[in-house]
């Protein structure tokens, strides 16, 4: 109990973990949805688990799954706990926080290539918006970049102790 204490102590525990519940909220959230631009025409959504086509009636619903976000994001949950869990380990955290934000990054990446492929597959007028679920995949880069700086600063907070001794 005492070690788990310690580790919630830290500033950069709480940023990571606001950043691993947000991986589990991202994937019920919508990325983007695309309008058609007659308004008859089914719209689809990009999730986590893949695209979720909605005819004009609720019934009328399919989903084409695609991993490849979805692998994303539980790339950056494991990251982040693995993160949390290492410390002790200052080093290690601060080269882990940049990988998982790189990961991070490239997310983005992945969500606006597969939202500009919704619109290539349908028809020329219809708009993509993009909905919380991207805007959240931000804050978790937000996040991690925080819970780093916030480890480089303990880590040079306790060189400094150790050069005084």
């Amino acid at each position: 109990i005492e070690y788990l204490h310690t580790m919630l102590q830290r500033i950069q525990t709480i940023y990571l973990l606001i950043a691993a519940i947000l991986c589990i909220v991202v994937y019920f959230l919508p990325f983007s949805e695309l309008v058609p631009s007659d308004g008859v025409s089914a719209s689809m959504s990009l999730y986590a688990d893949g695209v979720h086509i909605t005819g004009q009636s609720e019934n009328d619903s399919e989903i084409e799954v695609n991993y490849i976000p979805l692998i994303f994001n539980l790339l950056i949950f494991g990251a982040v706990i693995y993160i949390i869990f290492l410390y002790r380990n200052r080093p290690a955290q601060i080269r882990l926080c940049m990988m998982t934000l790189l990961i991070c990054c490239s997310y983005l990446v992945v969500i606006f290539y597969f939202s500009d492929k919704l619109t290539i597959d349908s028809d020329q007028g219809a708009v993509v918006r993009y909905l919380p679920g991207t805007y959240i995949v931000a804050l978790q880069a937000f996040l991690i970049l925080l819970a780093q700086r916030s480890i480089r600063k303990d880590e040079q907070l306790v060189r400094a102790a150790d050069r005084i001794r």
